[in-house]
């Protein structure tokens, strides 16, 4: 079975990290799956790469080329399954995203089965997430409407639609009106790598007092995301119980100014605080692994419940307890290691999640050798059993 994957990849550029639909779909790839071979359209910047059972290429240029360049290769090639994984503007703005609706529809009547996994759903309570705030009263009814097409264009372009957790499906239901039987759950992967975790963990623990937390955040920067709130922990915590760890990377597909200063900001109030709080931007994976191996907690800073948290991932993978916003408890459920915006709250939610060394799993993460059987059961038969 051959099987068109169209999807950002990690690149060429040892400088900007990957983007999270790129992470998750190159661990997806990251072991053989029976009887299918992949073939991967990715960004003009991707690392290409070909063996016995995968071939990426770098074909689309993000922006307004990205669905002329993916149709040319998705028709004239030979597969059986075209899979395209959606996030907002991920071939560089919403409109070339959804200009690439009517090649899948063409796809799907060409006869092959075409399958979307949704990244990101938003819900209706949370189109403020999606644009700016100044212009929110105004664009509203807009975004609501580019929203809507989205998701049901898609829906009706594809067999299956899939999305990581049984909330962003009642909110495709509920919210946007999609058919129930088109949509399915397929959960979040991530990879136990017990050998690596051990040799990290042997390596001299983080610089901190002994006995302090060491407390990680780490991610981009992003419009459903708030570090602040960690930062204004770290700016009152003159206990010296914990260490801040901030590894915050930039968005380099976001480039308003108004972001650029959020970041700024953010790095000052760091950089005032030293004595307690360690600042890093951009880290390789081997960097960010030995980082995330040496800390005893992850804290999860959203304001709205989007997608699936690849963050969750990278600490299920390395059993690390992590706490996590309010906003992610459609996912994660109730308990203590939820935590409102209030510095006192996210302090005792730390505490919590340190003492307890409990992971929240929820339903949103198996092992990929389970999440790559699903996949393979939808790609053979349009829909899981």
């Amino acid at each position: 079975m051959r099987v068109l994957v169209i999807a950002p990849m990690p690149s060429n550029d040892t400088v900007a990290p990957p983007s999270g639909v790129a992470h998750y779909v190159d661990q997806m790839l990251g072991a053989p799956v029976e009887d299918v071979v992949f073939h991967v359209l990715a960004q003009d910047d991707a690392f290409e790469y070909s063996d016995s059972t995968v071939e990426v290429r770098a074909v689309w240029r993000p922006g307004r080329h990205a669905p002329f360049d993916i149709g040319r290769s998705l028709l004239s090639g030979d597969y059986n399954v075209v899979h395209f994984h959606h996030e907002f503007r991920i071939l560089g703005g919403i409109i070339s995203t959804l200009m690439l609706m009517p090649i899948l529809l063409a796809a799907r009547v060409s006869g092959r089965r075409v399958i979307v996994t949704v990244h990101g759903v938003v819900p209706k309570s949370d189109l403020r997430i999606m644009a700016p705030s100044r212009l929110f009263r105004v664009m509203h009814g807009l975004w609501r409407q580019l929203l809507s097409v989205n998701y049901k264009g898609f829906a009706s372009a594809c067999d299956q639609l899939v999305v990581h957790h049984e909330y962003f499906r009642e909110r495709l239901l509920d919210d946007w009106g999609l058919s129930a039987k088109k949509v399915v759950v397929v959960p979040f992967g991530y990879e136990p790598r017990i050998e690596s975790i051990n040799a990290n963990c042997e390596e001299s623990a983080l610089s901190t007092p002994a006995r302090a937390i060491n407390v990680l955040v780490f991610g981009f920067l992003t419009s459903y995301k708030r570090p602040e709130v960690l930062m204004d922990l770290a700016e009152v915590d003159i206990t010296g119980q914990m260490r801040y760890h901030f590894c915050i990377s930039r968005n380099p597909r976001t480039r308003n100014a108004t972001y650029g200063e959020r970041l700024f900001r953010l790095q000052q109030r760091a950089e005032s605080i030293q004595d307690r709080v360690c600042w890093y931007n951009y880290l390789p994976d081997e960097e960010l692994r030995r980082l995330i191996s040496r800390a005893d907690v992850i804290v999860l800073p959203y304001v709205s419940c989007l997608a699936a948290s690849g963050v969750a991932s990278w600490a299920i993978e390395f059993e690390k307890p992590f706490c996590y916003s309010d906003a992610l408890v459609p996912v994660f459920g109730t308990g203590p290691m939820a935590f409102s915006d209030e510095p006192v709250d996210l302090r005792r939610a730390i505490i919590e999640a340190h003492n307890s060394g409990n992971l929240r799993s929820g339903e949103l993460f198996e092992p990929w050798e389970i999440v790559r059987k699903q996949l393979r059961d939808m790609w053979l038969r349009g829909r899981l059993s």
